[in-house]
Parts: structure tokens; C-alpha cells; sequence
């Protein structure tokens, strides 16, 4: 198990290693369930009663579920809801923890340890936002939510395949970006110390207060000292949004792709033209372009193909950027799920690929083959077999590599 490292402070003494400014700095601001801080936090945390949504944050910033997180980290515990971060930093991943306290660095390279107490004034260096579960996508690596499509496919569900999401049965509502964008644009005037602005959902770009909540912000004069990070899957991605975002001091457009054409369409469900006609429009923008690559067990076998089609793109969008993350849930898609065997031929062929990312992607797919068995799990094999059966796909077709490695866990 690797221990988590401390990379925030410079200061002697400094924080635990396991240490996390997230509560001390920023908030999230879900739509199904309130406020948490920050969107990688499992656990439910208090109902706030209802009111303007300034007074909400106010409320939740020192209420006890908050002193209580701070509490944890200064004792240099690991918390409970903190999970997915300590989870992915032993996977060999980079979490949101260790980001965050890196941002923090960035923008306040002397952050005073003294700051950080039980009881925190509230000045936030980052807040983040969800548009909620509307979305135009049912990825198979998703579920109903954070996308409004797989509603109706969950509901329609046989009594054995609902077994198998069980865990998203009780997600049965759609759940829209509600709030209006003055008062969303009211929480960001509110914190003057305000430098990154984090929109994710759903798919926020179906969103109607997405654009008037930017304009707001453009309107306001905070635009040009924010930095905004955007979520999306760029299906719906105009020179309306693109012309809107370069109003910011600077955009981190995440555009996510799952694959090379093929894998891409099989994950996401969508055209991978969606991701060419995105790309297309971002290219002459001053965007800082980001391609979001979740690695699962469904696409890490077509991993060299990927990385040749990420080359392709750097040689037309020369500033593009990757960023990896990997599956929490459901774990039947867990990397560690395929064959050993299977993962130790995919680590030769990345160790050997010329692209610039190839070495990025080793730790993951080193600490996944020390996890996995001789076979590929069979919980992996019934989940993909259940959304074929649904979706009237075939692995056989889209993914093959994938589906042999299947059929010889059913031969052993």
C-alpha cells in the first residue's frame, strides 16, 4: 500500500502526510444532494434548511459535519468520506486531495499553518458546481445519478439485471441545474478571494442557466480573475460557450473522451465526430484544451490505439493536455478486473509506445496487475454481457480484444 505523501507546505512542522486543505478552502455544491466539500466526498453530510443558497453555504461552512472533516485531517486520520482520493493515490493515481492542496500552493505559496483550525473563516480559493444528472449521454462507465438517460433503462430492467445496479436503484429522479444563475453568480461575488470556478454535472452544457450564469459572471467584472474549469462531453459545444469562456482569466475545457473511434462510441454511447467537431471549434480558441480519459476495464486494452489517436490530436492542437482518472464504481470495471496475464502484455506494450503520455499511465497499470487474478472477473464479464443484452451492442464487434479475454475466463 503506498502511503499517501504530504505536497502541500513548505513550513516546518507541516501538516499530516494525509493532510487535505479541501475544507479549509473550497466547497461543492451538488444538485441532488447539498452542499459537500468537495464533489470526490462520499458520505452524506447535513441537510441545511432550505433559503437563499448564500445563506445554505454560510451555514454548512462551520456547521459540525465541517468541524468535524477539519478535525480528522489536523488528527491526521484518513476519513471515511475521503475514500475514492486514498483509493486512487494507492492505485498509483493522481486524487483530487493532492491536486487541491497543489492549487492551493499555487495561489497562496505562503498559506499560514495557523489557518488551519476547526473553526475556518469563509474564504474559499475554489468553488465547484453541479448541474446535476440532465444529460444527453449514458456512458457505460456512469449511471442514473449523474446521467438522466440511464433512468428509464433502470426502470425498465428485468429483476435479475437489476441486481447488478443495485446500488443506483434509488436514483430514479431527474434532477436539472435548478438554481437561477443570479444567485448562483451571487455565491461568486460573495467570495472575493474566489480563483477557480469548477462546473460539472449531468452534462452542463445542456443546461439553459449555463450560459446566462457565465454572462452574469462576464457582466459582473469577476470573469477576468477567475479561472473556470469546465466538464463536459462537448456534444453540445458552440462558438456561443467558446466565445462566452474566453472571458475568463483562463479555461480548462475537459472534453471527455474514453477511447480511440470505436471503444470511444461502445463507453460513451456517441459518435466519436462529437469529439472532432469539439476539437475543431476549441483549436483556434485560447482554451486550454484537456482530454479526460477514464481507464477501466472496458477500454484499457485498446490503451496503445488511444494514445496513437492522442498523438494525431497534439499534432493539430499542439497545447493539449491529458488527464487520467480511473473507476471507483462500479467496481466490476476496475481495472484489476481483467486477467493478470492480460494487464502485464498491456504494461510491455505501454512501456514500449513513443507517445509523451505512455509513462503516465504505468503506476495505474502496475498497481491493477498486482491486484488481479489468472482470469478476468467474472462480475466484469456479467456487467458487460447485461448493457449488450440491454443496449442491443456487441463487445464482440466494438471491443474485441476485451471480449476474448472474457471468453477465455469462461474456458478456465
Amino acid at each position: 500500500m503506498t502511503a499517501p505523501r504530504n505536497i502541500l507546505p513548505d513550513a516546518t512542522p507541516g501538516p499530516p502526510d494525509s493532510f487535505c486543505a479541501v475544507p479549509w478552502s473550497s466547497l461543492f455544491l451538488a444538485q441532488d444532494s447539498g452542499w459537500r466539500p468537495c464533489c470526490a466526498y462520499t458520505e452524506n453530510m447535513e441537510v441545511i434548511a432550505p433559503g437563499p443558497l448564500l445563506f445554505q453555504m454560510n451555514s454548512f461552512w462551520n456547521g459540525r459535519p465541517m468541524r468535524e472533516l477539519r478535525r480528522k485531517f489536523l488528527a491526521g486520520e484518513q476519513p471515511e468520506g475521503c475514500k475514492v482520493c486514498f483509493a486512487k493515490e494507492q492505485s498509483g493515481g493522481q486524487s483530487h486531495r493532492q491536486k487541491f492542496n497543489r492549487l492551493l500552493r499555487k495561489h497562496f505559496p505562503s498559506f499560514p499553518q495557523s489557518d488551519f483550525q476547526e473553526v475556518a473563516e469563509l474564504k474559499l480559493l475554489r468553488l465547484s458546481l453541479s448541474t446535476g444528472n440532465i444529460c444527453d449521454l449514458k456512458c457505460r462507465t456512469c449511471n442514473p445519478r449523474h446521467s438522466s438517460k440511464w433512468i428509464q433503462e433502470v426502470k425498465s430492467l428485468s429483476t435479475e439485471d437489476r441486481k447488478l445496479v443495485q446500488n443506483w436503484i434509488h436514483w430514479t429522479d431527474e434532477n436539472p441545474w435548478s438554481a437561477k444563475a443570479e444567485y448562483l453568480a451571487e455565491l461568486v461575488l460573495s467570495q472575493p478571494d474566489l480563483k477557480h470556478l469548477t462546473i460539472q454535472g449531468g452534462e452542463p452544457l445542456v443546461s439553459p442557466e449555463f450560459v446566462p450564469f457565465l454572462k452574469k459572471l462576464v457582466e459582473a467584472g469577476v470573469a477576468s480573475g477567475l479561472e473556470i474549469n469546465l466538464a463536459t462531453n462537448g456534444g453540445k459545444l458552440s462558438q456561443i460557450h467558446i466565445s462566452l469562456m474566453q472571458n475568463f482569466k483562463r479555461c480548462y475545457l475537459n472534453l471527455s473522451v474514453d477511447g480511440p473511434p470505436g471503444v470511444h462510441d461502445y463507453v460513451r454511447g456517441a459518435d466519436f465526430s462529437h469529439v472532432e467537431n469539439a476539437l475543431q471549434l476549441l483549436a483556434p480558441s485560447s482554451i486550454d484544451v484537456i482530454v479526460a480519459f477514464t481507464l477501466s476495464a472496458l477500454n484499457a486494452l485498446d490503451l496503445p490505439e488511444f494514445l496513437d489517436c492522442m498523438e494525431q490530436i497534439r499534432t493539430r492542437i499542439p497545447r493539449i493536455q491529458l488527464s487520467i482518472g480511473t473507476i471507483f464504481s462500479p467496481s466490476s470495471l476496475q481495472l484489476r478486473k481483467l486477467s493478470k496475464a492480460s494487464l502485464e502484455d498491456l504494461i510491455q506494450k505501454i512501456d514500449n509506445h513513443r507517445s509523451l503520455w505512455a509513462k503516465d499511465f504505468l503506476p495505474i497499470l502496475s498497481s491493477a496487475s498486482q491486484k488481479a487474478t489468472d482470469s478476468a472477473g467474472l462480475d466484469l464479464l456479467g456487467y458487460v454481457e447485461f448493457l449488450d443484452r440491454t443496449r442491443k451492442q456487441s463487445a464482440q464487434e466494438s471491443v474485441p480484444r476485451l471480449a476474448d479475454i472474457l471468453r477465455l475466463s469462461t474456458q478456465t
